[in-house]
């Protein structure tokens, strides 16, 4: 029986511990290391002289996030398939984490059994996606659909805080860019999505299930 090799990044100690002894029962799986942020376990990747087959990894991470430590292992070591592993069920995080070449993603409210699924898939096939990856994410990421086109990472970041109470002034701090550029994006979000009003970027981003709250988590 072939043993696959994981290791998995997640900084809350509790919960990672609870998975790595939930996977002692995955009887074809192996915890090879673990740790607590994304830069400890690229660390670790680099130094060990084992393979290791899947990454299980957490998005909101201190220091290095789940995006940036995803896009690195995927620069480094492109052998190496990447599961992510999330509280975040939101079409923002989920974009972001494909865009940046990720081979699967999971909630973190998944049963044990959807768990050893999808590292299964992500080993054999290459890829494991769950049902609530909609075909209005991949609408979203490949521009497949004449009826919502393409976003850019900034101007989804845009669209999640145009659903605050924040002024564009705020918003251009938040993103750390200038208001001229403010208002480049809600120029071309409006011609984008055929509407004139920023309540109507709001009601889109909602929609579409943007959550404002993460956005600081977006930046790669």
């Amino acid at each position: 029986m072939t043993t696959i090799k994981l290791c998995i990044a997640d900084d809350h100690t509790l919960y990672r511990t609870g998975i790595i002894n939930m996977m002692a029962d995955f009887k074809d799986c192996e915890i090879v290391f673990e740790a607590e942020d994304g830069k400890t376990i690229i660390e670790k990747i680099g130094s060990s002289d084992k393979t290791i087959d899947i990454c299980i990894l957490d998005i909101n991470m201190p220091g290095l996030n789940g995006y940036q430590t995803l896009k690195t292992i995927k620069q480094k070591w492109p052998d190496i398939k990447v599961l992510i592993l999330s509280a975040y069920n939101n079409i923002h995080a989920i974009i972001k984490t494909l865009r940046c070449g990720t081979n699967g993603y999971m909630l973190k409210n998944c049963k044990p059994s959807e768990l050893h699924e999808a590292i299964l898939k992500v080993y054999h096939n290459g890829y494991y996606f769950p049902d609530f990856i909609s075909g209005r994410m991949i609408y979203l990421l490949n521009n497949n659909s004449a009826d919502i086109p393409v976003l850019t990472d900034e101007e989804l970041d845009f669209l999640a805080l145009c659903a605050t109470d924040l002024t564009y002034k705020q918003i251009a701090d938040i993103m750390c860019v200038s208001p001229r550029t403010i208002d480049k994006y809600s120029k071309v979000l409006f011609d984008k999505l055929n509407v004139r009003t920023r309540t109507a970027l709001a009601t889109f981003a909602l929609n579409i299930g943007l959550d404002s709250s993460m956005t600081s988590a977006y930046k790669v």
